[in-house]
């Protein structure tokens, strides 16, 4: 789940365990609109991908862990090119 103010919770199926809670305002750029969420894609077993608008990448784990990219191409025409790890 994603909030309005960048906030973003990853819960369990049955909403019953918290599996990671992420601030998505502290990545570089979301201060002046660059780095505004332009998607969400969960990948694998219990991470999520957050495309921000600034071609900037994280995939946020369990517990909050993170891996943070930047790539200028990753979003072509607004939609996601591709994503290879």
């Amino acid at each position: 789940m994603l909030s309005l103010l960048g906030s973003l919770l990853v819960v369990s199926q049955d909403f019953g365990t918290r599996l990671a809670d992420f601030d998505t305002t502290v990545l570089s750029g979301a201060e002046d609109g660059g780095g505004f969420v332009r998607q969400l894609a969960w990948c694998g077993n219990d991470v999520v991908f957050v495309g921000m608008g600034s071609g900037m990448g994280v995939l946020v784990g369990p517990g909050g862990d993170t891996l943070l990219f930047v790539h200028p191409s990753l979003f072509r025409g607004g939609e996601l090119i591709s994503l290879f790890l």
